[in-house]
């Protein structure tokens, strides 16, 4: 009977004991919330994660039914991606044989197709930093790791449906010679797409979306609010985005237009109006990526006063004398079409886009990547088990680092090949454009494995170099 009693007693104190470390631990994240809502994050640019917890990997129970199909075995997602895959094939097939007919309709849906695209690719850095063992959730300031990856899964492969039926739609109305309707496809694409991230219905992953939404928001008020991980990371996405602002000026100006067109005059006239607009306002839109990383790395130094977010906006600053003589050099080919390589606003021009491309390089090696860290190393670089790297490598096939560089190197002075003029002699213009703009989206896909391992290695001793984590390699393109 006592023995009974007692039992009681010590399970009472031990259910007790458990009530209040749970009520110890909600109060101090209810503490740390207030201190730090979203919108008023602390500045972690320059932090290191490398003590993160452990990914969570379990499913959030909110978010149950709009993840039951959006796994990377699911026919659906890999219908999606194949579906993707062969529409852009077909498009851009199309585009070179009918260039003249398709010249709008190409300009209407890359932009689109660049987003869609990067949002596939956003899924392979997931896989890779999984791999890595990187606490991107910690980063980035989000849930769980399997919310974040099948949101994204689903996100991804929405988008990607939605952009694949406009696109084979287009070219069936191309085909039968439907012009009146042909243009309209395009468009329909980015309204459709638009309305889909914007939508304040409850489902469709609404909880990421309206993350990204909050994020895109304080993007574009900087320098008003403290930077986050997450603020600057999208920030940086948008920066290779650039094309994409001005495909879609060049999409609403197409929409403008169609109401000053009879149905008849709505093929072919449009277009060239909305081509031959005034270039300041689509300089200015082509500023805008910059701008925001410009402003938030003045905030993170008024926040920090680290001299090296007054760098980082410089690099950023960098791109606007670039973006200012290229509408000088535009204004001198309208006006000299057969020498203005000859002039001076094209010296000007090749000036500031080759010492941009050199800053902004050395930037990614050094300081996104930490990689040629000499004050480390010791006298002979050769000596230490990384030459040129850095003590800590979360992946495991060291080959990729230095192929890296150079492939960073390659795709940095892609403008130098817009200096041949036969280059356009063999593709059409629009074409070899969105190619360039493709090749930026895959830079910035590869940029983003080794911008998020150098944060985690950041504060990790250097006393040896080691490599941690062997398991890391990049071999999760199985799983998608």
């Amino acid at each position: 009977m006592a023995s009974g009693y007692h039992s009681s007693l010590i399970h009472s104190a031990t259910v007790q004991g458990a009530h209040d470390s749970v009520t110890e631990q909600l109060s101090q994240e209810a503490a740390h919330s207030a201190l730090f809502p979203p919108h008023r994050r602390p500045v972690v640019e320059a932090k290191s994660m490398h003590e993160a917890a452990p990914l969570d990997r379990s499913p959030s129970l909110g978010h149950s039914h709009d993840h039951e199909w959006a796994t990377p075995s699911s026919w659906k997602y890999r219908f999606s991606v194949v579906l993707f895959a062969v529409t852009s094939v077909l498009l851009a097939c199309a585009a070179n044989r009918w260039s003249d007919q398709l010249s709008a309709e190409l300009k209407m849906l890359r932009g689109s197709f660049l987003i869609v695209l990067l949002l596939y690719l956003f899924l392979l850095n997931i896989r890779g930093w999984r791999a890595g063992n990187i606490a991107y959730v910690k980063m980035f300031d989000l849930d769980s790791d399997w919310m974040v990856f099948n949101s994204m899964l689903g996100i991804s492969m929405q988008a990607g449906l939605l952009w694949s039926i406009g696109t084979i739609l287009t070219l069936t109305l191309s085909a039968l010679n439907w012009n009146t309707l042909v243009s309209y496809a395009p468009l329909a694409v980015w309204l459709v797409l638009t309305f889909y991230f914007i939508s304040p219905a409850k489902s469709y992953f609404y909880e990421s979306r309206m993350w990204m939404v909050n994020v895109l928001y304080r993007i574009l008020v900087s320098p008003l609010y403290e930077v986050s991980f997450a603020d600057f990371w999208v920030a940086d996405q948008l920066n290779s985005l650039a094309q994409c602002f001005l495909d879609f000026e060049y999409s609403v100006c197409f929409l403008v237009s169609l109401s000053s067109y009879s149905v008849s005059q709505m093929k072919g006239i449009p277009a060239p109006a909305c081509a031959a607009a005034d270039w300041g306002p689509r300089l200015v839109l082509t500023c805008l990526p910059a701008w925001w990383r410009f402003a938030q790395c003045l905030r993170c130094y008024y926040d920090s006063r680290e001299i090296h977010h007054l760098l980082n906006a410089g690099k950023y600053f960098s791109t606007f004398p670039m973006i200012a003589t290229t509408g000088l050099l535009i204004a001198a080919q309208r006006e000299h079409q057969n020498d203005w390589r000859s002039r001076p606003e094209f010296t000007i021009w090749f000036i500031c886009t080759f010492l941009r491309a050199i800053y902004v390089y050395v930037w990614d090696i050094k300081m996104d990547w930490g990689f040629c860290n000499f004050a480390n190393f010791p006298c002979n670089p050769f000596k230490s088990k990384n030459p040129f790297l850095r003590y800590h490598l979360l992946f495991s096939r060291r080959w990729m680092y230095y192929g890296m560089i150079v492939l960073d190197l390659v795709l940095r002075f892609t403008f130098l090949t817009k200096l041949y003029p036969v280059v356009f002699g063999i593709v059409p213009g629009q074409i070899f454009f969105t190619f360039l703009a493709t090749l930026e989206v895959v830079r910035r896909f590869l940029w983003n494995f080794f911008r998020l391992e150098y944060e985690q290695t950041k504060g990790m001793p250097t006393e040896s170099p080691t490599k941690i984590n062997v398991g890391g390699a990049p071999d999760f393109l199985h799983d998608l």
